[in-house]
Parts: structure tokens; sequence; C-alpha cells
């Protein structure tokens, strides 16, 4: 196998979108659009269609794999939160259980 045959696993300009903010100024309104999707993913309680134009937002105003990461961490984030307080309840239960 040549190393021509290999594909490469580094992304290419079209993959990472069309900028890459390189300064922090040009960063800021990724940053904005990213904490408005954010604040009202949590306020939905993870409803991705009511926060359809905060999403769209944060994707035009960020890099395609930025946008993709942040959607990706909010969900992990409210996902995480849903099973410490799921397991918190359970654990809750089972003690009331195991003292009756």
């Amino acid at each position: 196998m040549a190393l021509s045959d290999v594909p490469s696993s580094a992304p290419d300009a079209e993959e990472l979108g069309s900028k890459m903010p390189t300064s922090k100024s040009a960063r800021a309104p990724c940053f904005a659009a990213r904490d408005k999707y954010w604040h009202c993913y949590m306020e939905n309680s993870g409803s991705a269609q009511s926060c359809k134009v905060f999403l769209d937002d944060m994707f035009e105003k960020c890099p395609k794999t930025w946008a993709l990461f942040y959607k990706r961490k909010i969900v992990k984030k409210r996902f995480d939160e849903q099973t410490e307080k799921f397991t918190e309840e359970m654990t809750n239960k089972m003690r009331s259980s195991e003292s009756t």
C-alpha cells in the first residue's frame, strides 16, 4: 500500500466551513450564537425543535466543526444531568424501601 493510498484523516477546508475565525473579536459572534442556543436548549428541556432558529444561527456564525461540537456538548450535558437525577432518584427509592 502506497502512502498516497492512505486516506487523510485531516478535514479539508470545505469540511471545516468557509470561515475559521482567528482573532478573539472574530470568534465573538460564534460564541454569542452558541450561548443563545445553549440557553434555549436548557430552558426548553432539551427540545431541539423549539431552538432551531438559534441552532441555525450558530451554524451560520461558527465553523461547521465547532457548531457540531457545541451541539453535541450541550446534548451530552443535558443527558448527564438527566442520568444523574435518575440515579439519585433510584438511590433514594432503594434506601427508602430498605428502611421499611
